[in-house]
């Protein structure tokens, strides 16, 4: 991310993309409706979606089975995503969103 942090979140605005019209492809321009196949490479956006669907069958698993084993797994990765000072993600969404260039 733009701030150095590598705790940042950070995903870019899926409806921009490379200006044609200006050699260095910038400002990005929008094309609604139309996903730019350029955010794939921010992973971030994909490993929230991720955890966060597995903390959730993860706790519906132990809402209807009572198997707490399941519940300590949600916990986990509930902390080692947001919680864990090596792994944690900084709880802000200032670089969510991002356009490049801009």
């Amino acid at each position: 991310p733009p701030s150095g942090d590598k705790h940042d979140y950070l995903s870019q605005s899926p409806y921009f993309w490379k200006n044609p019209n200006t050699s260095s492809g910038f400002p990005y321009i929008r094309r609604d409706g139309e996903r730019n196949p350029e955010v794939k490479k921010l992973t971030d956006h994909e490993t929230l979606d991720k955890m966060s669907n597995t903390v959730h069958t993860l706790g519906l698993a132990y809402y209807f089975t009572g198997d707490e084993d399941y519940a300590e797994k949600a916990t986990k990765m509930v902390r080692v995503f947001f919680l864990d000072k090596e792994t944690r993600m900084n709880p802000n969404m200032e670089y969510a969103q991002m356009v490049p260039g801009s």
